[in-house]
């Protein structure tokens, strides 16, 4: 570990709270528009949400769902049709 990422996690340490998860701009562009959402959503449901404001590829929101998923920004749970539906934690 570099001395700079010890010390940045030494003063992430003395303030008292967890380290804050650095989000890509698809990302954080992603749990924006889900927490915005007054439901949850599927992936294709969310693409069509979004496309409207900017241009983002479908592939970007599946890998940016993963990734704020493996870091507890969103919960998914899979319909009884097999549909997976996304909402922020």
């Amino acid at each position: 570990m570099s001395l700079k990422k010890e010390a940045e996690n030494f003063v992430e340490a003395a303030s008292g709270g967890p380290p804050k998860p650095r989000l890509t701009a698809g990302q954080q562009s992603v749990l924006e528009a889900l927490q915005r959402q007054p439901q949850p959503l599927s992936a294709q449901a969310l693409y069509g949400v979004m496309r409207r404001q900017q241009p983002i590829g479908l592939a970007t929101i599946y890998r940016a769902l993963d990734a704020l998923k493996l870091l507890g920004l969103v919960q998914h749970r899979v319909t009884l049709t097999g549909e997976t539906l996304y909402s922020a934690v």
